[in-house]
């Protein structure tokens, strides 16, 4: 542990950093997805944190909403855009973890709502994922099972992990 006032090792586990702060590579792609899926008028910045698990990742986005769109609409719009999505949850009463979800193929998410100013509002979605599982192999079985005609959820609901 580095001394009080010290810099931070990059491994330290006690530490948080950006990286490619408003210039990451993926920009580009989440941004023709965004718009894929009906985004207009859309301008991304992207500051991805770094932390030193050994699996998860947690994404806070942002987005200004007309002030004329209820928090129960956009909750109402979470809801049922994920109801059938097995892999996906939607916790009460906390909001998204990494430890949550380590070692599953689960999705977290949940939404924030910030003041009305001019008309608009913040709405802050927040995701929790295992990088692992969910963003890497599970990923690519549950998109295998679908593409075949298969139970979704077949070898996902317990897969093994490790670390």
């Amino acid at each position: 542990m580095p001394a009080l006032g010290a810099t931070p090792l990059p491994d330290d586990p006690v530490n948080l950093k950006t990286y490619k702060t408003l210039a990451h590579q993926h920009t580009p792609e989440i941004t023709e997805t965004l718009i894929a899926a009906g985004a207009k008028d859309l301008k991304l910045q992207f500051v991805p944190v770094s932390a030193p698990l050994s699996r998860g990742l947690f994404a806070s986005s942002f987005a200004h909403v007309d002030s004329s769109i209820s928090e129960e609409q956009i909750r109402a719009a979470f809801m049922e855009d994920y109801r059938d999505e097995p892999f996906v949850r939607m916790p009460d009463g906390r909001l998204p973890e990494v430890a949550a979800v380590s070692g599953s193929n689960y999705v977290e998410a949940g939404v924030v709502f910030g003041e009305i100013a001019d008309s608009r509002r913040v709405v802050n979605c927040l995701t929790a994922l295992d990088n692992l599982i969910k963003g890497g192999a599970g990923q690519g079985i549950q998109n295998m099972n679908l593409a075949l005609g298969l139970d979704e959820r077949l070898s996902l609901e317990d897969p093994g992990s490790w670390p």
